[in-house]
């Protein structure tokens, strides 16, 4: 850790796992806080060397499974990610205000190699270049966790994009049959792509792949049924971010439902009765339930309770 970021450790609720652990196990959430202090440090007091320092902090973190390619993550439906694509394409509205964009920009400010170039400034906010980067480094970093953990594969990419090559989607495959104490989730826009790879390559379904889609509004719909024609253990649909009312939504054979709506600086407002519908479908379908959030500009103080409790309903147990 730069010495200049030690005096803020406190105000930034900095965490590692252990005083040596660097950048291990920062979420998404923490990472963008730091980086905001760090901004101020740069330009507070001597700017070339606290720069350089943070550069070589930036590429330790990168290479010792920091959160832009394994950690322990603040996504409250899974315990850690993994990222061995970075990049993306903006498809839907849906994209608009993606955080991987945002986390993609701050991170090629700190000069990590593996996200420069991946996106660029489009007025007041960074958008995708629709460059994809394979980090075949990372591959093999699940076979050095043996603790059971959830793992959301790419939460800064999609998998399924059409610039992933197959083979290298195998590769990931394989990773995961090597590894069945983990849980893989693994989530797309692209649920088209998934279906033929998987179709190939998930013809046994693995029991530790869950295979998943979003929909953010009614117009997208249409990929439940490309999700439902997937061979998959567990089909799961994220409606985050949750944009319209998806009351028409078919929940045959999907085994899992999250709901969120749209956090940060520009996010889009959710309305309580687009998720009551939801959350009626799940009862319907016996799908389980999962409210992630209300998000908002401010995502803590707008909480996760729908009517006066959470809802953390898992695909392998309800509660």
């Amino acid at each position: 850790i730069p010495r200049p970021l030690r005096a803020c450790r406190r105000r930034s609720a900095w965490r590692t796992r252990s005083p040596n652990a660097g950048w291990r196990g920062l979420s998404h959430r923490l990472i963008d806080r730091t980086i905001k202090e760090h901004y101020k440090l740069i330009y507070r007091t001597r700017p070339q060397l606290i720069a350089r320092r943070l550069a070589d902090s930036a590429r330790r973190f990168d290479s010792c499974g920091g959160s832009t390619v394994m950690a322990e993550s603040s996504i409250e439906w899974t315990d850690a990610t993994w990222n061995p694509v970075a990049g993306c394409t903006v498809i839907t509205p849906g994209c608009t205000n993606c955080y991987a964009m945002r986390m993609a920009a701050r991170l090629s400010a700190m000069d990590m190699e593996k996200y420069v170039g991946l996106t660029r400034k489009s007025g007041q906010r960074h958008v995708w270049t629709g460059k994809i980067r394979l980090d075949k480094a990372s591959l093999e970093l699940p076979l050095t966790w043996r603790k059971p953990r959830h793992i959301f594969v790419n939460s800064m990419s999609d998998l399924f994009h059409d610039a992933v090559p197959a083979d290298f989607i195998s590769e990931v495959w394989e990773v995961m049959r090597q590894t069945p104490q983990h849980t893989y989730q693994l989530l797309t826009k692209r649920p088209s792509r998934m279906r033929e790879i998987a179709g190939v390559l998930n013809r046994k379904p693995l029991r530790n792949a869950w295979l998943g889609t979003t929909v953010e509004h009614s117009d997208t719909l249409w990929r439940l049924d490309e999700l439902r024609k997937t061979p998959a253990a567990i089909r799961f649909v994220s409606f985050e971010p949750l944009l319209g009312s998806v009351a028409e939504a078919d929940l045959s054979k999907i085994q899992w439902a999250i709901v969120g709506g749209e956090s940060g600086p520009r996010a889009r407002p959710m309305d309580k009765e687009w998720v009551e519908e939801i959350r009626d479908l799940c009862r319907e379908y016996k799908t389980a339930f999962f409210f992630k959030q209300w998000g908002g500009v401010n995502k803590a103080k707008t909480g996760r309770k729908l009517d006066g409790r959470t809802w953390d309903e898992m695909p392998s147990r309800l509660t």
